[in-house]
């Protein structure tokens, strides 16, 4: 078994390449036949065909170097994704690991460089290590591997992380997992150069001791890069490979002390010598401590455990003869001198993967024929830095500039007020909507019926609330009426009934102020009621009624209107000559876009680009100049807007001070004080009118809801005077009970020969008188006198007599 490790492929599989190629040419490059490139379509799925052989073997190599090659010529003409989904596994996944699948060419290309590193890693590892030139062998195939994982990370890694538009990348292909391969297969190149060096006849303890400490330390980098990189990427490794890398960092650093002590003993440093000895069982053990415990392969095992085997006697003899003959003190471990490396070794990079031109001839590249995608995306850059400039600088300023005349003028009214200077001056549009409204909703007429109708809601609130206090008054009158021929314990009306008299006052102080309240809205109608009709009348009346300032050709003026005059002129003749600014500037516009509809840099770019090296990636920025070039075409434009912007901004200040002088002609005429002040008195009347329906719709609800309130009060009222005359008769039938048994008691007790009779010796003609037998209930039913009344009583009685 070998102690050495080789890199498992990638898997993949057969992709549809001509289908998703050919849909993208169609979908995306009108100006190119999808037809027109099935043999590029075939090639490429025949490259890559050539690389998915499970077989390992060294005339694999170059079918990967070719595609490689393709590969780098395929990118120039097509962006990384064309809808091509490309599956990978992982190179350490089990048989159900799902693979990876991106729609990336740069992924593909990855993926086929950690191949190609497997694929030397590999051919390295079967290598017979027995014989040099097999050593030599195996450690050239490990530097390429070493050489292909430095170029995977170094130049396409960062293209790759471009193309994923800040997507995260695959694991394996992170600079931590790929540094840690490179540096491991390093760690075995170096190891096959040491082991050929100890096959020559004569090598010094002291190379092989330098060489022996560089492997250490390649593997211990690799070690180091694993378990210096996060969790999800140290455990794309297998459990025993970081083992088995921290072993042979160990058992390395172990023979380059025991060569060295070697070196040591043939100098006569019999102390250094042991020192040596002392630091290569050390290391010795502490690797097989870890190859043990981590199950590391028994090869690496075996090795660590002979080396011990060889240190261990050589320091027993040295301790020996040390004792017995040389006592020399054996230095500390820690002050041992380190051994200085020296590397046999580099990354190999193939001069195929940097220089992929030089593997395949100029007619057999694949898209030969195909516009480079560079240069394409040079011709978008420039027609999109084209229309950018037309829309922003010249259409976008253009406009800019018209709206600043648009808004000069619309702050100044113009031209409205100059047209309104020669004919009759309508009322404001919004003003005449206004009454219109009014008109159409014949709001004077609503406005007198729903106060008549507040009128009405008012005087039955108070009709009702009357009412119900009329209700407690004739209770207070029959209770004091009672009251004056009896002795009446229960409460009297005032006391009984002061909850309703507080309500009822209540009620009155609301009813008083709604009335004062409808009367301010009455008065507010009458204060503007003219006004408001004023607006029912129609168009024409209405604007005649109002003062209008109009100057009148062929009759006498006065000076401020002749000044007015002149101001007038002279805005209208700012006036054209901005419309005359505006006329010129869009013609200015016009021809701008003429140029950029017929400017077509095409030829120009495919000229300049045709003199780059085929196999070289065109950027868009390879043609920098020459877009400024071609941009400054539509400097001419620029200027003429800017030429055109100086005149406005002089022409804008003149029609804001002229503008400012017909104000001011204008502020002494009385007429447009007139007209000012009868156009506020009508927008005043309009709002006034809708605050007095909104006063009225308040009212009339109020007054609604009121009144079912007071009926409710009135109800009441009538229920509480029902329970208390129902108590005043209950007390009179009682009274009169009483006053019929105190009759009879004097009646017998007057006759000496009369003996109270049992109810047995009653005569049986007692129905004869025409009583009821007295335990009947008919005496219940007897009807009694009514109490007397009082006729002359104040009912205010039910008022606690106020």
């Amino acid at each position: 078994m070998s102690n050495l490790l080789a890199l498992p492929l990638k898997k993949t599989s057969v992709i549809p390449v001509a289908q998703a190629a050919r849909k993208y040419i169609q979908d995306n490059l009108p100006d190119s036949n999808p037809d027109a490139f099935k043999w590029d379509f075939k090639q490429w799925e025949s490259f890559r065909k050539r690389t998915l052989s499970d077989v390992i073997h060294v005339d694999l190599i170059q079918p990967f170097l070719d595609y490689h090659a393709q590969l780098v010529f395929i990118l120039t003409k097509l962006p990384a994704d064309i809808g091509l989904e490309i599956p990978y596994s992982l190179a350490f996944a089990s048989s159900n690991t799902r693979p990876i699948s991106l729609s990336n060419i740069v992924y593909e290309r990855c993926a086929v460089l950690f191949n190609l590193a497997s694929l030397y890693s590999q051919i390295a590892y079967a290598e017979d290590r027995s014989s040099p030139d097999g050593l030599k062998t195996a450690s050239k195939y490990y530097q390429q591997a070493a050489g292909v994982l430095k170029y995977l990370g170094t130049s396409v890694l960062p293209r790759f992380y471009k193309s994923l538009d800040d997507a995260e990348p695959p694991l394996e292909f992170t600079n931590a997992f790929i540094n840690s391969l490179e540096l491991l297969m390093l760690g075995q190149a170096q190891e096959c150069a040491w082991q050929l060096v100890l096959t020559r006849p004569n090598s010094s303890n002291s190379i092989i001791a330098r060489l022996s400490t560089q492997v250490s330390i390649y593997y211990d980098q690799a070690a180091l890069s694993v378990r210096e990189a996060s969790p999800s990427i140290k455990h794309l490794f297998p459990s025993n490979w970081l083992v088995h890398i921290q072993s042979k960092a160990l058992h390395f650093d172990a023979a380059a002390q025991y060569r060295k002590a070697n070196e040591e003993l043939e100098g006569r440093k019999y102390g250094q010598e042991i020192g040596r000895l002392q630091s290569a069982r050390k290391k010795a053990k502490e690797g097989i401590d870890i190859a043990r415990k981590g199950g590391a392969s028994a090869s690496v095992l075996n090795d660590l455990n002979s080396l011990l085997s060889a240190v261990e006697n050589d320091l027993k003899r040295a301790e020996r003869d040390n004792d017995l003959i040389y006592h020399q003190v054996p230095p500390s471990l820690t002050s041992l001198q380190p051994i200085s490396p020296a590397s046999m070794v580099k990354s190999d990079v193939p001069s195929t993967l940097t220089d992929p031109q030089s593997v395949i001839q100029r007619d057999g590249v694949i898209f030969g024929e195909l516009l480079a995608l560079g240069t394409r995306k040079a011709i978008d850059i420039y027609n999109h830095r084209k229309d950018g400039f037309i829309s922003d600088e010249i259409v976008g300023y253009a406009v800019e500039l018209n709206e600043e005349i648009d808004a000069v003028k619309k702050s100044l009214s113009l031209p409205a007020v100059l047209d309104a200077l020669g004919k009759p001056i309508s009322l404001p549009p919004s003003l005449l909507a206004k009454a219109r409204e009014i008109r159409g909703h014949n709001t004077p007429s609503l406005i007198e019926n729903s106060l008549d109708v507040i009128e009405g809601l008012s005087f039955r609130n108070h009709s009702t609330l009357e009412e119900a206090i009329g209700i407690l008054d004739d209770e207070a009158e029959e209770d004091e009426n009672f009251r004056e021929g009896h002795d009446l314990e229960r409460p009297q009306s005032h006391e009984a009934n002061s909850d309703l008299i507080v309500k009822h006052s209540r009620y009155l102080k609301v009813l008083e102020q709604a009335s004062a309240s409808d009367k301010q809205v009455r008065n507010k109608w009458d204060e503007w009621k003219e006004i408001i009709e004023q607006l029912c009348w129609d168009e024409e009346t209405l604007e005649a009624s109002v003062p209008s300032p109009t100057v009148v050709p062929g009759k006498n003026t006065s000076n401020v209107n002749q000044e007015t005059r002149r101001c007038a002129r002279d805005l209208r003749a700012l006036l054209e000559k901005l419309e005359d600014l505006k006329n010129s500037r869009s013609q200015t516009v016009q021809r701008a876009r003429f140029a950029a509809e017929s400017d077509d840099i095409t030829s120009r770019v495919l000229r300049e680009a045709a003199g780059v090296e085929q196999w070289t990636e065109v950027q868009p920025t390879m043609f920098e100049d020459t877009f400024e070039q071609e941009m400054s075409k539509y400097d001419k434009f620029k200027s003429a807007l800017e030429e055109g912007d100086t005149t406005q901004k002089d022409l804008l200040s003149q029609l804001r001070e002229r503008n400012q002088a017909l104000i001011a002609s204008r502020q002494d005429d009385p007429v447009v004080k007139e007209r000012e002040h009868a156009i506020q008195s009508l927008e005043l009347a309009y709002h006034k009118c809708k605050e007095i329906e909104a006063n009225l719709a308040e009212g009339t609800k109020f007054h609604q809801e009121f009144l079912a309130l007071l009926k409710g009060f009135k109800d009441e009222c009538q229920q509480w005077t029902n329970q208390r005359s129902s108590e005043l008769e209950l007390i009179t039938r009682s009274m009169t009970s009483m006053s019929l048994d105190n009759s009879h008691k004097e009646t017998d007790s007057n006759n000496p020969l009369t003996a109270p009779l049992s109810p047995s010796e009653l005569p049986s003609n007692i129905q004869g008188l025409g009583l009821p037998p007295p335990d009947s209930d008919d005496w219940e039913e007897l009807a009694l006198p009514p109490p007397p009344l009082v006729t002359n009583r104040s009912k205010t009685m039910a008022r606690g007599g106020r």
